[in-house]
């Protein structure tokens, strides 16, 4: 019985290792190629296994990105429901954006890399579903917020799902501009802080060109 015991131990602790070292792979190969350009066959090459292996952990190359995708659009929603009640909408997704990328977890900087390329898949794709349901999620707190700043605002709902959108539009801006950058040689923070910052600004200021501005 104990033999068996330490057989089935030896064979789990090489199950987690082999995912471990397959998410790592797909990690790397997706930050240097981005997320189309790399296959299953060169995930399963660079973590030393067949790609008979690689579906024995995943059913898919998404689903080396799913739970990290997950994690990361669910802080920043989380973010925005925690943020102080009377902040305006906008403002309060732009800092939760900011804090989410701040704390460098779950390879946010690969992901944000990433984004643009999974949001404009099939519609019917999982990874869509996945935007769809975070989109409604940051919309929902904005009607929340609306209604607790104005609580008789007309028309509060187009508000708050216009505000959403926009503030949805911004962030993918940001995303895509983070792609660009990268391509160009180099993505600092920084430089992606700067960007999120002037698309809001857009978003705030309602999007209006004013003659006279100088950049």
């Amino acid at each position: 019985m104990m033999r068996e015991k330490v057989v089935t131990n030896r064979r789990e602790v090489k199950k987690a290792d082999t995912r471990r070292a397959l998410l790592e792979a797909a990690g790397e190969l997706f930050q240097t190629n981005g997320y189309q350009n790399t296959t299953v066959g060169q995930i399963a090459d660079l973590a030393d296994v067949s790609e008979r292996t690689f579906f024995r952990y995943f059913e898919s190359k998404e689903d080396l990105l799913l739970p990290d995708l997950v994690d990361f659009l669910d802080r920043i929603a989380t973010q925005l429901e925690l943020s102080p009640p009377t902040q305006q909408p906008i403002e309060s997704l732009l800092e939760s954006v900011k804090k989410v990328l701040a704390e460098g977890r779950g390879g946010g900087r690969s992901l944000l890399l990433q984004l643009p390329a999974l949001s404009d898949s099939i519609p019917a794709t999982r990874v869509a579903k996945i935007f769809l349901n975070w989109e409604a999620r940051i919309i929902s707190a904005m009607r929340v917020k609306v209604s607790t700043i104005n609580p008789g605002l007309t028309d509060s709902d187009v508000v708050a799902v216009v505000s959403g959108r926009c503030g949805i539009a911004a962030m993918r801006t940001t995303f895509e501009a983070a792609r660009s950058m990268s391509r160009g040689g180099g993505l600092s923070p920084g430089m992606v802080a700067e960007v999120l910052e002037k698309a809001f600004e857009v978003v705030a200021s309602g999007c209006i060109v004013d003659p006279g501005a100088r950049s």
